[in-house]
């Protein structure tokens, strides 16, 4: 199924919950009358930011590839970009990397790299060596706004010449409002976490339209009342929404078919 569930801060007791087009984080409380567990959802920045119009340049993108066609190559996008992200994060944790090295995927099936994937990670060490190693931290790490309900998951806070920056990697070849207002969320976020962050920045990497070096970092401004106006539109949108919860059997038995050899009756 392609439904996600992984816990993302085991210490928070938060678990992420993915579909196909939506996100949420779940985190176990206890109800404030009956002290009974529950879980209450917070939706994912991801998520309420892709309510922010997409612009003519979409729709045409869109109108070109056909719905269909457009679906799948937003699909491969993400492989590629999970893919980059994990491997990058395996990069730091580990400081070693190598083609071969496997890596998981959306699924949780761990593969080799592409030469594209894998250049991807490359042109991200370049930009690390050129900003002087810089200490990660925070990696990979789950924060929430309880003021304003929303929470996300951020790429990385690295220290850089004695400011703290929030980085967002990316493998597209554009950096989107949509992005911006992602990583305006995630910082405050931090703030609420009493995490400092000095900058907000996104990293392009594998970026080949730089003729010397193959990355691109853009600081971006902080647009957090404009997220908060996208939040707005997605609340319209999603007034009540919950993570889809169905109950299915754990497995599925067919029976014997009525007219198989050694039965009796006939087939209606």
């Amino acid at each position: 199924m392609k439904k996600e569930i992984r816990i993302t801060d085991e210490e928070k007791g938060i678990i992420q919950v993915t579909t196909l087009d939506e996100r949420w984080y779940g985190k176990e409380t206890k109800d404030k009358v009956t002290g009974l567990p529950v879980i209450t959802w917070k939706p994912s920045v991801t998520f309420i930011t892709g309510s922010y119009p997409k612009g003519v340049g979409y729709m045409k993108w869109l109108a070109d590839k056909g719905f269909d066609k457009a679906e799948e190559v937003k699909m491969e996008a993400g492989d590629r970009g999970t893919i980059v992200h994990h491997a990058i994060e395996k990069l730091i944790v580990e400081k070693t990397i190598s083609m071969d090295t496997k890596i998981k995927d959306r699924e949780g099936v761990e593969r080799e790299m592409t030469p594209d994937e894998y250049y991807c990670v490359l042109t991200f060490s370049q930009w690390y060596e050129a900003n002087g190693r810089p200490k990660d931290i925070a990696v990979e790490q789950t924060v929430e706004s309880e003021k304003y309900g929303y929470a996300g998951t951020l790429d990385y806070v690295f220290l850089i010449d004695g400011a703290y920056v929030l980085l967002d990697i990316k493998t597209s070849k554009y950096v989107f409002p949509s992005h911006e207002l992602q990583v305006s969320a995630l910082k405050q976020a931090c703030i609420e976490e009493n995490m400092k962050v000095d900058k907000i920045g996104i990293l392009q990497v594998g970026y080949t339209a730089n003729k010397n070096q193959h990355y691109k970092f853009t600081e971006v401004e902080d647009q957090f009342p404009l997220f908060l106006s996208t939040k707005a539109i997605w609340a319209k949108e999603h007034s009540g929404d919950k993570p889809l919860q169905r109950d299915y059997p754990i497995s599925i038995t067919l029976p014997d078919a009525k007219n198989a050899p050694g039965t009796k009756g006939k087939t209606e």
